[in-house]
This record gives structure tokens, sequence and C-alpha cells, in this order.
């Protein structure tokens, strides 16, 4: 595979300077995991290779090349070369580290034993995820080199997790089917998905927005449609690209994690990117990313908030703004993807303070209500609910119909947000950016700025209650103390006067 990758960067490029530039990455990564101790080593790799990836950036626009993610440009192997070399330093790192200043994934994914250099280009110039996603850490491709991930007596990866739900009715030397079919399945999949793309791009992009015209032409829920299906024929593009690729990385056995026991399939799962329908029938905008390019989301995760989460000793809102601004400069220089990030991460603070959406995942998932409803109704027979005999039922029919009118609200919100934070991504300048928003009547800034202000209001409005209610507190324990006092002091007044009253009694005898 590393001579596949060498050969097709020769016959795309026809510039030997280009698999220069990328050696040149790869040497220097090495030089520094091995040589540089501390951990200053993967802060001054990471620097380093995204220093890297600006000048290839910087390169193609000096000679006024318009670059797209998924062309096949220096851009793209070097993206998916900085992912690499980054997770290599900071895996190196953690292999010098003691078991207990690391935390369990790091310690999987730790490297303990310094790779030769051909074993590491190989890994670094590895032709699957060469121009694209999956990415995996050198661990997990060193255990495919090794064989390490080969099946086992009950078709499972020695030491994988799986091996542990291994169901005992399987032959002992029973092995699973080999991955070609689900290979070729994936290939198909991936080639429908570009040609459907290539459909449908021909009449739904970006510049039907930027037409001056569209606001006389469609109103306003028409044109939220047509930016929902310009921003679903890209993902299109996205899931065929990765379908591809994850076809490639199947055939050669890469990213197995063992068989799935009810189907008994193999099971590629860390090498899946997306999750569509995580994606495309989601109603929380944290599970909307999360399902979103799986891979690079893990990446962020594990080597950028992570790592900046450990140098504060605390979660907050730095890391997570570093992570973002980390992940647009990642993406290129085009300011739609800092103002993309920049809208999704102000919309998740928006949803996140509303009432009624509280929850771990800042939305409640009603799907999941709603078949569980919808299965109890099955299994109950609860659907003649005319009568007094089955008002359980209608109460329970209402329910289903009340998460199912829940569930679909909460989806076109949240799709709508989304694809109105999104949508800079695709059209670039500062100039597009504001023409496009126009032409949807800044309904997603509308919005936004109003669920704001509300819940700003309520706080403040709650916390002007907490503290007139902690100020009458405090004046009632003051004036009950007061009290108190007044009446210890009457009290002692008291005995005071009858003594008085007794000596003077005593006087007078």
């Amino acid at each position: 595979m590393f001579r596949v990758s060498i050969a097709y960067l020769n016959y795309v490029f026809d510039d030997p300077r280009v698999l220069a530039f990328l050696l040149s990455s790869v040497l220097a990564t090495y030089y520094l995991a091995k040589h540089i101790p501390g951990d200053y080593m993967p802060w001054t790799g990471m620097v380093f290779s995204m220093t890297m990836l600006a000048i290839s950036r910087t390169n193609y626009i000096m000679n006024n090349i318009d670059y797209v993610i998924f062309n096949p440009n220096l851009t793209q192997p070097q993206m998916m070369l900085t992912m690499k070399l980054v997770s290599f330093c900071w895996n190196v790192r953690d292999g010098r580290q003691s078991s207990d200043r690391t935390s369990q994934v790091q310690k999987d994914r730790a490297v303990r034993t310094m790779p030769g250099l051909l074993e590491f280009t190989s890994y670094a110039l590895f032709f699957p995820g060469l121009f694209s996603e999956p990415f995996l850490d050198f661990v997990e491709f060193q255990r495919y080199m090794t064989g390490a991930n080969r099946v086992g007596d009950k078709g499972f990866p020695q030491g994988s997790p799986t091996d542990a739900r291994a169901p005992s009715t399987l032959p002992k030397q029973w092995h699973p089917p080999g991955p070609t079919l689900i290979a070729l399945r994936k290939g198909a999949q991936g080639l429908l998905l570009v040609a459907l793309f290539h459909v449908l791009t021909k009449r739904y992009t970006v510049n039907i927005l930027l037409d001056p015209n569209v606001t006389k032409t469609y109103n306003l829920p028409s044109r939220m449609l047509i930016l929902h299906i310009i921003l679903l024929t890209t993902r299109i593009r996205a899931y065929g690209i990765w379908a591809l690729s994850e076809g490639i990385c199947i055939a050669t056995g890469l990213g197995y994690t063992g068989v799935d026991p009810l189907t008994r399939q193999p099971l590629f799962e860390i090498i899946e990117n997306a999750d569509f329908w995580g994606v495309e029938f989601s109603n929380c905008p944290k599970q909307y990313l999360r399902s979103w390019n799986t891979t690079v989301a893990s990446w962020l995760r594990h080597y950028v908030y992570e790592r900046i989460n450990a140098t504060r000793n605390k979660s907050g809102f730095a890391a997570r703004t570093a992570t973002l601004a980390f992940s647009a400069l990642w993406h290129g220089f085009e300011p739609g993807f800092y103002v993309s990030f920049m809208g999704v991460s102000v919309l998740q603070c928006a949803i996140s303070g509303m009432s009624g959406f509280h929850s771990q995942d800042l939305m409640v998932n009603e799907a999941d209500k709603v078949i569980t409803d919808l299965r109890k109704l099955m299994q109950n027979n609860h659907f003649a609910f005319a009568s007094r005999k089955h008002s359980s039922s209608f109460r329970n029919t209402t329910t289903v119909l009340r998460h199912c009118l829940w569930a679909v609200m909460s989806w076109l919100l949240c799709q709508s947000l989304l694809d109105y934070a999104l949508v800079p991504f695709l059209a670039g300048s500062l100039t597009n950016i504001l023409k496009v928003w126009s032409s949807l009547s800044f309904y997603g800034t509308a919005v936004v700025v109003a669920v704001l202000l509300s819940t700003r209001g309520s706080h403040l409005l709650k916390a002007s209650l907490s503290a007139r209610e902690l100020r009458s507190r405090s004046l009632s324990n003051r004036l009950s103390l007061v009290e108190k006092k007044l009446k210890v002091l009457v009290k002692w007044a008291g005995k005071q006067l009858d003594g008085t009253l007794t000596n003077g009694k005593r006087f007078e005898m």
C-alpha cells in the first residue's frame, strides 16, 4: 500500500516536489518524536504539522488555485497527514508517561516502543487513508500490519473486547465470512451516492441563494427547504467518498473489530465516518455533530480538547473555543469555516439554555420515546380507546402523539438552525455569507438572539428573585435575632427590677 501511495502521488501531481514536501513532514515529525523528550514534544509536533499544512494552503492561494476540500490536491493529503503526525506525537508521549498519569484510552493507544522509519512512513502514507478518512492511530495500524487483529478460534480478534460476547453456539473453528462482499457493497454504495451528488449538484448549489431575485421567487419556507437540500447534496458527496474509502479499508482487512453476535457478520466500526440516521434524523445538535465525521471528531477530542483541558486542569469554555479554532484552522483559511464553527458553538449555547431542552444531550431524543410508546400500544392492543374501558389507552395514545409532535418540531428546529449555521462553510467569503443569510431573512440569527435574550432574561429574573429572597431571609433572620436579644434584655431588666424592689422592701422594714 505504501508503494501504491507513492505511485499514485507521482501520477496525480506529476511533480516530485509534492512527494518531497510530504516526506519532509514525515521525517521531521519522526525526528521530533524520537529525539525530543518531555511534555513539549507533542506540542512542538502539533505546531510543526499545522505550519506545514498552512504552507501548503498558502502556496495554493498565492498561485490562484481554487482548492476545495474534496479535490485531490496537496492540501487534502496534508490534512490527513497532519492527523496522523499529531496523534503519533501524543501517543509516543503517552508511552513515556507512567500509568497513573494517563487515562485508559491513552494507555490503549500509547506507543511504548519507537517504530522504525520504514514502518512509520508506511503508516503516514498508507493509501486507504491518504486522501480521505478514516483515520486510525498508529497502534491500530501496527496491529493490522503484524496480524494482531486476525480472527481467533471463534472469529474474534485476539484481545478484542468483542471476544467477551462470543456466542457459545458458534463452532470452535468457525471463521467469519470474508470482507469482500462488504467491501463491494460499500464501493457500490459510494458510487451510487457520488452519482446522485452529480445529479443534484446541477440544480442545487449555494448560487441559488446568492441570486438577488431568490426572495421574490420563493417564500421563506421554500428558501429554507432549498437550503436544506443544498446541504444534503453536500453531505451526499461526503457520504459517497467516505463509503469508497471505507470499502478500500475493509477490502484490506483494516479496521476489523470482531463479529456481530446476532448477524455473524464482520464489524468494521472504527473506520465508520458518519452515521446517516444520526445526522439526517437528529433533533439534537450535539448528536448531529457526534454522528458526522466521527473519526475527525474523535481525533479532535482526544488530541486537542483533552490535551488543552489537561493543561488547564479543568474543563471550560476556553478549551472548547480553542478546539473549534484548531478545527477551523485545520479545515482551511476561508472565513466561512470560522463563521460556521462559531455559529455552531453559539447555537449549542442557545439551545442548552432553552426551557425543556435540559438534558445530557441538550435535547431529549424523542424518537426513542415514540418507538417505545408505539411498541407498548401494539403489544397491549391499545387502539380501541372510544369507551371508558380503554381510557388508559387514550392517555397512552395522546402521549404517543405528543411525543411524535415534539420529535417532529425538535427535528425541524435542529435541522433548520444547523443548516443556517453551516451554510457559511459553502459560502466561503464574508460577502457571500451575508448575501446567503440575507436571502434567508436572517431567521437563524433572529431565533438564536431571541433565545439567548429570553434565557438571559429568565436567568436575570431568577437571580434577582433569588437575591431578593436571600435579602428578605437575611432581614427576617436579623429581625428574629434582634427579637431574641430584646427578649433576653427584657428578662434581664425584669430580674434587675425584681431585685431592686425586693431590696427596697427590706430597707423599709
